[in-house]
């Protein structure tokens, strides 16, 4: 204990240099009764560190408050709030170890607490440290994490603390929780995402299995027709999203090239989409901006639009099917989906566009696919699955292609707008999630088995620009073959 107050001694300047020098006479004299045994017992390096922590930004109260006379000058005030922080000793028994009054103690307990707030990390820059832990404590319970860089799936709820070894806590981490008792033995999903940290992965739970079969034909390819953006805050779109982040909200179609005939994976905006945006509610509305519509893009690039065997939604929402008002094509649809865009309200637009349009309903007559409940092979090799994901809207799905190269992607639609949702595991807010989902918790489920996948495929939610980066765009001349 004496070398650590000699440490905390040489690098802190001023009153508290004198603090931790008294407190190191207090502790030779044995002054403090009630603490001994904890200041010596197994949790003594923990304490050894934090006391230090404590005081260094602890600061002379008299000097602050103008004061001629304190009980307790910062060394012993650090000490008592971690007595009764991190032993949880009453206020009884500190005022008596302390010969101070209760009121007193718990009036000296609320100052340290109150430097410790103004010292901790605010949430963004405690992210950025935390990802590089291997566990990290919010509120007192002890939660084991990969990469939050890479997180999702929370542990088993009522997780026993007692298996996993604490960490070291560190002057240089001033995260506050860091100090608190471990009270607790988990926390579900969405008080996690109240602290912006989303949903927690534990490293066994990512997808370790092999992949399905397919065997994709060598001159299939994938193209990305980005059709414009809209703009909305992130405060809206992720929780723990800041309301001075804008983000651009991707309306980008999707081209699979396969000798089978080519598909669509959603249709971006239309020529219409003005109009289109004037049917949502006013709180749907967002500023956009119009690129090149699908339609466009392919003809421009020479494209003969008798190979498009139709557009496979991933679900009817405006921003997924607005394009089909100049594609006029075949709409690939399950029945779930067909009884949700025909009732619900978010299927304004789609009833509009796809007027005249031929429904080609598929069925789910596959198995479970990569933890979703059914499937649909849409060619017969594999190469693109159709999986029911639901929650977002009733029939949503995810779809699954593989290249010839082995490259594996999963457009998972709507499971998460950004890929905040895929690196750290956060998912709409509240308010979003109960607008915007028909089943959060479908929803939830859905997003944590794409995380779980993130490690083997490539997973690029719909509305994230750059998601769809590693995608070749359409080629201004696009090469002709014979089906």
């Amino acid at each position: 204990m004496r070398q650590v107050l000699s440490w905390a001694f040489a690098r802190s300047p001023g009153p508290r240099r004198r603090a931790c020098e008294r407190l190191a006479c207090f502790w030779d004299t044995g002054l403090f009764p009630p603490l001994q045994g904890v200041m010596t017992g197994p949790s003594a390096p923990w304490y050894h560190q934090g006391l230090c922590y404590v005081i260094a930004p602890t600061p002379d109260p008299r000097q602050q408050r103008k004061s001629r006379w304190r009980r307790l000058d910062p060394g012993r005030q650090a000490l008592l709030a971690l007595a009764h922080l991190r032993n949880g000793d009453t206020y009884t028994r500190l005022a008596a170890g302390f010969e101070i009054g209760i009121a007193t103690a718990w009036r000296y307990i609320q100052e340290a607490i109150a430097l410790l707030s103004k010292a901790a990390d605010d949430l963004d820059t405690a992210m950025q440290r935390i990802r590089h832990l291997a566990y990290a404590i919010l509120d007192g319970t002890l939660i084991p994490i990969d990469r939050v860089a890479d997180t999702a799936l929370l542990p088993t709820p009522h997780r026993n603390r007692a298996g996993h070894p604490r960490p070291a806590s560190r002057p240089s981490q001033p995260i506050r929780s860091r100090l608190n008792a471990l009270g607790s033995d988990g926390l579900e999903s969405d008080v996690l995402g109240s602290y912006g940290f989303g949903m927690v992965i534990s490293p066994s739970s990512y997808w370790t299995g092999r992949l399905p079969e397919a065997t994709p034909p060598a001159d299939m390819a994938l193209y990305r027709l980005p059709t414009g953006t809209y703009t909305t805050r992130a405060l809206l779109a992720v929780t723990g999203g800041s309301i001075r982040d804008k983000r651009d909200f991707a309306a980008t179609a999707v081209l699979i090239s396969h000798p089978k005939g080519d598909l669509l994976i959603d249709a971006g905006f239309g020529e219409h989409v003005a109009e289109h945006i004037k049917m949502l509610a006013r709180m749907e509305r967002a500023p956009h901006r119009l690129g090149r519509t699908a339609a466009r893009q392919l003809d421009a690039a020479g494209y003969d639009r008798s190979r498009l065997l139709g557009v496979l939604v991933t679900h009817v929402h405006w921003d997924h099917v607005s394009g089909l008002d100049s594609l006029r094509v075949p709409v690939w649809i399950n029945e779930a989906e067909i009884r949700y865009g025909a009732d619900d309200s978010h299927g304004t637009v789609f009833r509009a566009v796809s007027q005249g349009l031929e429904i080609r309903e598929y069925a789910f007559d596959g198995p479970e696919y990569l933890g979703f409940p059914a499937s649909f092979d849409f060619y017969g090799d594999g190469s693109v699955i159709v999986a029911l994901a639901g929650g977002h809207t009733s029939g949503s799905v995810v779809v699954f292609v593989t290249l010839p190269t082995g490259k594996r992607y999963a457009f998972i639609g709507d499971l998460t707008w950004q890929m905040d949702g895929i690196s750290r595991g956060a998912e709409r807010p509240w308010l979003m999630r109960r607008v915007a989902d028909v089943d959060a918790k479908t929803v939830r489920v859905g997003l944590q088995r794409s995380i779980a996948l993130s490690r083997v495929l490539q997973v690029v939610p719909a509305h994230d620009v750059a998601a769809y980066d590693s995608i070749p765009l359409l080629p201004s001349r696009f090469p002709s073959v014979t089906l």
